[in-house]
């Protein structure tokens, strides 16, 4: 190895402890602000569970009790409630969403240097956000995007197999994920790494669902039954009022033909364009958009060229609704109500995401020619 190519790497490995040790100070700050009996309290998803009747008791998800959270969730869990202590739970729970997040900003530090972008995009665009501050601790979204970023990471580099392996963990963790799978498929060129991608994800998927499906198939589909039967939440589509079979037709149809015009356009989005794209487009289809969703978008906008005053835009509007949410006076008594200031906040924010989706809609493919290792040593920081 020469001399310059030694520099190369030690930079790169500097820089992305520089990155790693911002994400954990600002990580940490979203743990205290949770942090169990604190006063002032801000309300927490991952907190309030640590709180029911089964969990504090340390029995099994899906089994003993329900739960609205897929597997890879519902065993974090379990692992937290082993303490029969709260403080436990809390604990143990956020040092396993520390995992997953440090892992997803590697993956996108990766992926970032191997299309030649600058590496501060993590910091703009997750790090430095309400966000992350917020909500990198609300809910387990970073458990579905650490493990999304690891098969992005993967499909670059043409490891069908790892690529598979993390898209299946990341379904079982969120669903929403799967709106990416399309795009990633895509990346493998021949039809014998479509199908190890398939095969391992499926495998993936079903290694933390087989037990509950095996012991109480009923608990296992719990947490898709719940999100089905969701009412209008932080959505356009509250304008329709509380009609569950319309609202998912509507919903499912409408992501459908955009998840189509994405996939089959001629500029032919690779992984990245179309995870963000597909990201979107569920957002702006859902007929249930909370602000910890965005956790889901921030990392694909910093690896996009993205308008800044518009991402940014969203992200405070974002964070403005879970703060108004516990305010009488801004959420005119029930938050989810076409009439509460807080759902206007949220069709604003969806408003907000529709220019961006078009821009890079209608943007040039950016990857066409990915950098080969030679021209990586170009990348600025």
């Amino acid at each position: 190895m020469t001399a310059s190519n030694t520099d190369w790497l030690s930079s790169h490995h500097i820089g992305f402890k520089h990155v790693i040790f911002m994400a954990s100070v600002f990580f940490l700050i979203s743990f205290w602000i949770h942090y169990p009996g604190l006063v002032p309290s801000y309300y927490s998803d991952v907190g309030s569970i640590g709180f029911r009747d089964g969990v504090s008791e340390g029995k099994v998800p899906y089994i003993d009790y329900g739960l609205e959270y897929p597997s890879l969730v519902g065993i974090t869990v379990f692992l937290g409630s082993q303490w029969h202590n709260i403080y436990g739970y809390y604990f143990t729970v956020c040092a396993i969403l520390y995992g997953f997040m440090f892992v997803g900003v590697y993956a996108m530090y990766r992926i970032l240097i191997r299309l030649n972008q600058p590496v501060h995009r993590i910091t703009y665009y997750v790090i430095f956000t309400p966000t992350f501050i917020y909500f990198s601790i609300f809910s387990f979204d970073w458990m579905g995007m650490g493990l999304l970023l690891l098969s992005i990471h993967y499909s670059q580099s043409n490891k069908a197999h790892l690529s598979g392996l993390f898209m299946g963990l990341s379904v079982a963790a969120r669903i929403i994920p799967i709106v990416c799978l399309p795009f990633i498929i895509r990346e493998f060129k021949t039809w014998r790494e479509r199908g190890i991608f398939l095969l391992v994800a499926g495998l993936g998927w079903l290694a933390p669902n087989a037990y509950f499906m095996l012991v109480d198939f009923d608990g296992f589909l719990y947490p898709y039954q719940f999100q089905s039967q969701w009412g209008v939440e932080d959505s356009w589509m509250i304008i329709f009022g509380q009609f569950p079979s319309f609202r998912q037709l509507l919903s499912i149809g409408l992501l459908l033909q955009l998840i189509a015009l994405i996939f089959f356009w001629r500029k032919k989005f690779n992984a990245v364009e179309g995870s963000l794209l597909a990201m979107i487009s569920f957002m702006l289809t859902t007929y249930k958009f909370p602000p910890q969703y965005m956790t889901l978008l921030n990392p694909l906008f910093g690896l996009n060229r993205t308008n800044y005053i518009l991402f940014m835009t969203a992200n405070m509007l974002n964070v403005m609704m879970i703060l108004l949410i516990f305010t009488p006076i801004f959420n005119a008594g029930n938050f989810l109500l076409i009439t509460s200031p807080i759902q206007w906040l949220a069709i604003a924010r969806q408003a907000v995401l529709i220019p961006l989706f078009i821009s890079l809609f209608r943007s040039r493919k950016s990857a066409d020619n990915p950098p080969v290792e030679g021209n990586e040593t170009s990348n600025k920081q």
